[in-house]
Order: C-alpha cells, then structure tokens, then sequence
C-alpha cells in the first residue's frame, strides 16, 4: 500500500527509509510516556477487560460506555494476559499504535491531490505535534488511537478501490470500517469521507 502512495515522490528517500524516518519520529516523541504509571480509569477498565476475557465477552454489549470501544478492551485483556497489570506493556503498545497511525497518514498519500511528498510531511508533523497526546500517554484513551488506525485504514483502503476497482480493496475496506466502528463513536467522520467520492480520486 505505502510503496504506491502517490506518484509525487521525492527522489532522495526511498518509501522504506521515509517509513523508517516516520516510525522513529512517532516512537521518540512519546518515549516519556514509558515512565509514567497507570492514570485513573486504568485501574478498573484494565481489569474490567481481565474480567470480559475470563467469563466472556457478551456482557458487553450491555455496557453502553464500552460496547463501542470493544476493540481497545480487547487490546487491553490481551496485553494484561501477556504482560501483567504492568504500565510498560500498555504505553508501549499505545506508541506502536500511534506509529501505524503516522504511517497510515503517510498512506493517505494515495489521494492523487496529496501526493507522497505532502503526505510525508503531513505525516512526520502528525508524528510528533500536540506532544504529548493523550490518546497515546493514557492507556485507558487508545479507542482513539484505534478508531483512528482502523477509519484511516478503511479510508485509504477505499480509495485504492476507487481508483483500481479491484474487490480485496473493497473488502478490507469495510472490514476495517467495521472494527472502526467498534472502537469508537467518532468513527462515522470516516464514513462521511468515504462517501465524498469525487473529492478522493
């Protein structure tokens, strides 16, 4: 996906060395957050999740707060199964999620009005501004960061399949949507984007 981003490219970077550029800008900016302990609804929504994951996830859909963000639940039984209730684990898999992010914004460059060049810079600058986000130096905020990877990706995902029309675009299109749609309410900005076609190809 990332090798076709656009056919404005920049000659004196590879794609694999801008991604590389990329990554380590994300990781860098948000060492800090590897320092910090859990921060207030950590301490029940981490256990919470160690509790869907050993008695079953159907209870829920009955939790209006969270049926919404089950993806970042889910991320969260996962981690506490692997590492333990510890800080460490959970920031650290927060910065790797922002570091898809910035590369799915670098992706964006599949837009042919943006271009690889602009998506690159838009993407080192989303990789390091507002810092320090609290979507990635709070655990319990990474539906944000979810709902975020998951819409970009449906997004770029729709308009590889609007220009190309090839079907596996289409459908990992919609899957992708669909797990947007489960990790936060906000995810339907996607969806308003992904039906203005002629703005996209």
């Amino acid at each position: 996906m990332l090798e076709s981003v656009g056919s404005n490219r920049m000659p004196s970077l590879s794609v694999r060395r801008r991604m590389s550029v990329l990554v380590a800008l994300a990781i860098i900016a948000y060492l800090p957050a590897l320092r910090l302990p859990f921060i207030t609804d950590d301490y029940t929504q981490i256990p919470l999740a160690r509790h869907f994951a050993a008695q079953g996830w159907t209870p829920l859909l009955s939790e209006v707060n969270l049926r919404s963000r089950a993806t970042y639940m889910f991320l969260s039984a996962v981690l506490d199964r692997a590492f333990g209730f510890t800080p460490i684990a959970f920031y650290t898999a927060s910065i790797l999620l922002h570091a898809l992010c910035v590369l799915l914004v670098y992706a964006s460059g599949v837009w042919t009005e943006l271009g690889e060049s602009i998506a690159f810079w838009a993407a080192a600058f989303f990789a390091i501004e507002e810092g320090h986000q609290e979507a990635v130096m709070w655990p319990a905020a990474a539906g944000d960061l979810l709902v975020f990877l998951f819409g970009m990706a449906a997004w770029v995902c729709w308009v590889k399949w609007l220009q190309y029309g090839n079907w596996k675009w289409y459908a990992t299109a919609i899957a992708s949507f669909l797990l947007a749609a489960i990790s936060k309410e906000s995810v339907w900005v996607f969806a308003a984007l992904m039906l203005d076609r002629k703005s996209v190809v």
